[in-house]
């Protein structure tokens, strides 16, 4: 019933565009031809594979043609002309400029119903075109789609007629509320919206940030993480300005924006979504992200978010939904291939730049010492050469550290507040909501009012919101807002000192400033716990960062939120040796025993002891580092083992969570005992709880173990049960097909590795780094395969051009490049020099399996001995299986 509702939808849509053509061209419109052009370039693209651009957009002359696909070599001329001229003029134009050189296959796209004749006056040698096979309308479109098996093809040509019309009401076209922060310098020249400098030295990640764009998937996200003030909020602004330029429907995402309906959002044009502070609203965007990596075939039009954070570690987890191996394994596919982009200070040369420019329009002045001075200043580890502290140093100039720099903008501040505001009282109360709306990063409205805070028991402590002068209280917390909440201090750094110098005042002003952090406490608890979370990663030394855990537990809300605050906190790699968060874990774990009936709350008890558990599982750190720190793996070892396990008692046997922990556990157990890693994992395939990822996860990890015990059979059966499952992801499939390989090859069986492997490269939605290491191990079995030899040739030939798309070297890929093509010409004395050359120079595992494929080349053109050979043989899939496990295994090296 869907497939025929969704056929006829689309019969109706192309109906009414082609109506609404002739329309137009019937009324010498020229607009409804254009936009026809492009419909036609997106729908042959969806229903052909092709990867036809405009025309216009080649580096070629192409007059004669509207679109084109250079891999295919072909032209597609879309016309609304009846008549066979317009085709013969179109060929004559052709052969006029000869494009028969770039040009091989020729199409008509009519745009009004073509006739059942054509009598064609025009040819042009080497271009293949025949009028009964290459005029094609919208009938034949039609007949195409009707014709398509493939049900994700036919969502996306739904999808794209559905967006491209106006006729179906009952689809939403809505699109959601993105803002961009305007200038105002005059409220604060610190704040990233006011654009008070010039942006400098990011022209590179500015690049890179295109490249993420413009890339090929309908739908990706990507994340930024930066210590504060190094300036990804202003970056972030400064791609949405170019690319608002370049027709990007671009923006920031509201705080309080929640009603917007994503899993029907359907853009009509490419568009950039930028989320700034994800950890206060993790699970919304999460949710988000899930919603468009399922409904966004965009089909023409590209969606990306960038995620803006501080770190990844005290949310990346929760937001790509771990405890749910399917939904998590959709979030990690639609993620940009690159790993997370980690923001630093400015380099050198631009941190000068920017600081010439602001020492000379502040102070007028600018010489060798002050640059000594700064450059000495700016490299301190804990500086880092950040723009915001650029600003900083430059309006305060003999200033030695970077707090006395920050409490000397705060004083500042508090100084200009009084000449503001005239009454001492009203002061305080000003303060007062700035203290609270920092705490929580802008105080939300509810029903679109603010009475849950005028209502509060400690409302008195506040000014009255009902006539607040907001302007006034704009350029009191340095910011101005575009959205409907309470904006707090800016710059991030400046408000949590803010708050945290607040909270270490004692007498009368440090109660209300305590009773003040229980009201942001319990109104927003989760931008309470991002609040935290910045502040540990900050200002984690500071006196009063203990305080910020000192709250009342008096109802389950309150348990439940220091739950999710001490969940939020074990993420972070840090806490195998900070005994301050150890000791906030225990307390936790007391509390939920003493509330055993608050499941909710035990479930995020059971999440903290999970994170806390990786954390000893897989340290962060590196080898040197663990040792100087007295990191005893044995121990750790255990206490992980303690905490996953505690983990199924605390959440129960219907948690997704708890399987998640035992699959962890196996594989701890499994390095000593064996036979109890083998029944965990067949508790997590035997039950009903566990999702079929959770199962496809445990089946290949008791493969494994009994693939060392050389138990192939077993493992073989275990790994075939994974492809019996409906709902697991191209990663937990390639898993088990390149384990099949591998126990085919101890079998001896060649021709069913080489079936495993093909399995891989086949899969649509296997990425293409596995399907590389697939294509070398494929090489190796045909090699094993007498008859086929030729194949292997061919297969390691394939594998050397596709190992280039990982070298970033300029130098080294041109070199790698040359060295491919002296293979593939059979110049094997010129390779042989070649590889001796890259030999010395950049050794990396790409590099490393690179060279073993020209050599086994180089040896087989050169005809060298057939025992040498296979060793080579046999060392290079060697290197394709470990590369493969250790891509899906934590390195801290």
């Amino acid at each position: 019933m869907k497939r025929e509702k969704q056929i006829g939808e689309i019969r109706q849509g192309l109906a009414f565009i082609e109506s609404y053509i002739a329309i137009g061209r019937s009324t010498n419109l020229t607009d409804p031809n254009i936009h026809g052009e492009e419909f036609v370039r997106v729908l042959l693209n969806i229903l052909f594979g092709y990867k036809l651009i405009n025309a216009n957009q080649g580096a070629g002359n192409y007059a004669c043609i509207d679109l084109i696909d250079y891999e295919l070599a072909l032209g597609i001329q879309v016309t609304s002309e009846k008549g066979s001229n317009k085709i013969s003029k179109t060929i004559d134009c052709l052969k006029r400029r000869a494009m028969n050189k770039s040009i091989k296959n020729l199409k008509f796209f009519t745009l009004k119903p073509k006739q059942k004749t054509y009598k064609i006056n025009a040819s042009c040698p080497g271009i293949k075109f025949d009028w009964q096979n290459d005029i094609i309308d919208f009938n034949d479109a039609m007949q195409s789609i009707v014709n398509i098996q493939d049900e994700s093809k036919l969502n996306d040509i739904h999808s794209f007629v559905i967006r491209s019309t106006t006729i179906f009401t009952n689809y939403s076209t809505s699109i959601p509320s993105l803002y961009l922060p305007k200038k105002h310098s005059n409220l604060s020249w610190l704040s990233f919206s006011s654009q008070s400098t010039k942006l400098v030295g990011r022209d590179s990640e500015l690049k890179i940030l295109g490249d993420f764009l413009e890339s090929s998937k309908d739908f990706s996200w990507w994340v930024i993480t930066g210590s504060a003030g190094c300036g990804k909020s202003r970056l972030a602004l400064e791609l949405c300005l170019i690319y608002q330029d370049r027709d990007w429907n671009v923006g920031f995402v509201p705080r309080s924006n929640d009603n917007f309906n994503w899993s029907k959002y359907k853009p009509l044009k490419n568009t950039l979504i930028v989320v700034d502070y994800v950890v206060s609203r993790t699970k919304q965007i999460s949710d988000i992200v899930l919603e468009l990596s399922r409904s966004s075939k965009a089909a023409g039009c590209s969606t990306r978010i960038l995620l803006l954070e501080r770190d990844s570690e005290s949310w990346i987890n929760k937001f790509i939904r771990e405890d749910s191996l399917i939904e998590s394994s959709e979030m990690i596919k639609a993620k940009y291939h690159q790993s997370e982009m980690k923001l630093t200070g400015l380099r050198q040369p631009a941190m000068l730049e920017m600081a010439r420019n602001l020492n000379l329009s502040r102070h007028g002045v600018w010489d060798d010492d002050i640059e000594k001075r700064i450059v000495k200043w700016m490299n301190r580890d804990d500086i880092n050469c950040r723009p915001l502290y650029v600003m900083l140093l430059s309006e305060f100039p003999n200033i030695e550290e970077p707090e006395e720099l920050l409490r000397t903008v705060l004083k500042r501040e508090n100084q200009r507040r009084r000449e503001l505001i005239e009454s001492g009282d009203l002061v305080i109360k000003y303060e007062n909501l700035l203290y609270l709306s920092t705490v929580v990063g802008g105080i939300l409205p509810k029903n679109g009012d603010f009475i849950h805070i005028t209502s509060s028991d400690s409302s008195g402590l506040l000014p009255d919101l009902g006539v607040l002068d907001f302007n006034k209280y704009f350029s009191v917390s340095c910011s101005h807002n575009e959205t409907d909440s309470i904006p707090g201090l800016q710059p991030d750094l400046i408000g949590e000192l803010y708050v945290l110098d607040c909270l270490n005042v004692n007498g009368v002003a440090g109660l209300r400033f305590k009773n003040l952090l229980k009201m942001a406490y319990e109104n927003q608890p989760d931008d309470f716990v991002a609040f935290v979370t910045r502040c540990y990663i900050d200002f984690r030394n500071h006196l009063s960062f203990q305080k910020l855990f000192n709250l009342p537990l008096n109802s389950s809300k309150n348990r439940l939120t220091k739950a999710k605050l001490i969940a939020q906190s074990s993420c972070f790699p840090s806490i195998i040796f900070d005994e301050f968060l150890q000791n906030e874990l225990n307390n936790i774990t007391l509390i939920g025993d003493s509330y055993s009936e608050e499941s909710e709350l035990n479930e995020w008890i059971a999440k903290s002891e999970y994170n806390y558990a990786c954390s000893l599982m897989f340290p962060r750190y590196s080898s040197f580092l663990l040792h100087l720190l007295k990191y005893n793996r044995a121990d750790s070892i255990k206490e992980a083992i303690r905490r996953f396990s505690s983990v199924e008692q605390r959440a129960g046997s219907t948690s997704k969570f708890t399987y998640m922990a035992l699959l962890n556990m196996g594989t701890l157990i499994g390095e000593v005992k064996t036979e109890e890693a083998i029944a965990i994992y067949t508790k997590v395939i035997e039950s009903q709880y566990s999702e079929d990822e959770t199962m496809a996860c445990a089946l290949n990890n008791r493969a494994n173990i009994y693939q060392k015990r050389n138990d192939h059979k077993s493992a073989i059966s275990d790994r075939e049960k994974i492809f019996k499952l409906s709902n697991t992801s191209a990663d937990r499939r390639f898993v088990g097909y390149f384990g099949c390989g591998e126990s085919h090859f101890a079998l001896e069986m060649y021709e069913r590795a080489v079936q495993d492997m093909t399995m891989i490269l086949e899969s649509e939605d296997i990425i293409e780094s596995d399907k590389l290491f697939a294509l070398i191990v494929r090489s190796v079995g045909y090699y094993f395969i007498n008859k086929v030899r030729p194949n292997a040739v061919k297969d390691l030939e394939l594998a050397s051009i596709m190992l280039l798309n990982f070298v970033e070297n300029e130098a080294l890929k041109t070199k790698l490049n040359q060295l491919i093509e002296y293979c593939l010409s059979k110049d094997w004395d010129e390779s042989e020099l070649l590889l001796q050359d890259i030999k010395e120079g950049e050794k990396r595992w790409y590099t490393d399996m690179f060279l073993k494929i020209s050599r086994l080349l180089i040896m087989i053109g050169n005809g060298d001995g057939e025992s040498l050979e296979k060793e080579k043989w046999s060392e290079l899939r060697k290197l394709a299986i470990s590369k493969a496990n250790r891509m899906r295994i934590y390195n801290p090296e």
